[in-house]
């Protein structure tokens, strides 16, 4: 899955041209004004949420939500173009879904939480991705492994609503070792991806901005602090379905490094 993290890295060394021509953008075309892409998002989560069956299908349609989150902080231009993109591919895939009745949402097994609604964590000094803050009152208590599957289910559901992802996180976590974990494993492992894909962008965040920064030292600051949330992810959740990403972002982070400093 193409990450943000991905999008913004390529996005400054390409051009981006129109979906289905083969020109590059004219100046008129770069003059345009930014996309509001929030009737999109809506019409995408919407998707999201209602596939409950086919996995291939739900992991298309969260890219393109994360393609759709990435464009936010790009040119006008380049937005323009990935807006007709994603217009096409929601109208196939509304049309996909109104042709079968197998996948009906059903609001209390969703466990998709739109990226915007997770929390966001500063890192690094001024680098901090924006995102809805945590309400910190009247968070509920961790609920008690004993008190079953559904009771664990129903509070990390509270948790995530109200954009705790970390402590949905928790609140699963401590059906480990305890039979309530069959009922909760699957949507503790979408809190895992949720969280390790934030952080990557986090990571990412780091390194585009150590590239805008002249200075030597503070540069070499924030590639070793994006570099060390990388190799913390792949340490802490080495089956995230991001893995591979992660890795690659790693690599990317060492080059910019080997670079800053070329006699190491």
């Amino acid at each position: 899955m193409r990450s943000l993290f991905l999008v913004a890295i390529l996005s400054s060394a390409c051009v981006v041209k129109q979906y289905g021509s083969t020109s590059a953008l004219t100046p008129e075309q770069v003059a345009l004004s930014p996309v509001d892409f929030s009737a999109l998002e809506t019409q995408l989560e919407t998707l999201i949420g209602a596939e409950t069956e086919n996995v291939d299908r739900r992991d298309r349609l969260e890219a393109a939500w994360e393609l759709l989150h990435g464009m936010k902080t790009q040119r006008p231009a380049a937005q323009h173009a990935v807006r007709q993109y994603l217009e096409r591919l929601i109208a196939v895939e509304q049309r996909v879904q109104d042709g079968s009745t197998d996948a009906i949402a059903v609001v209390d097994e969703q466990r998709f939480t739109p990226m915007a609604a997770i929390a966001s964590e500063s890192i690094g000094g001024d680098v901090a991705v924006t995102a809805t803050p945590v309400s910190t009152t009247n968070r509920p208590a961790m609920v008690s492994p004993n008190a079953g599957g559904d009771a664990v289910l129903k509070a990390a559901r509270q948790r995530m609503a109200t954009n705790d992802v970390a402590g949905a996180l928790a609140q699963l976590g401590l059906c480990r070792d305890h039979p309530c974990w069959t009922t909760v494993s699957s949507l503790w492992g979408e809190c895992r991806d949720r969280l390790v894909f934030q952080e990557r962008e986090q990571a990412g965040e780091l390194l585009l901005s150590a590239r805008r920064t002249e200075d030597r030292a503070e540069r070499e600051k924030r590639l070793i602090r994006a570099k060390e949330i990388l190799v913390r992810l792949n340490e802490q959740y080495p089956n995230s379905r991001h893995k591979e990403g992660i890795v690659q972002s790693i690599q990317w982070v060492e080059r910019d490094l080997s670079e800053l400093n070329p006699g190491n």
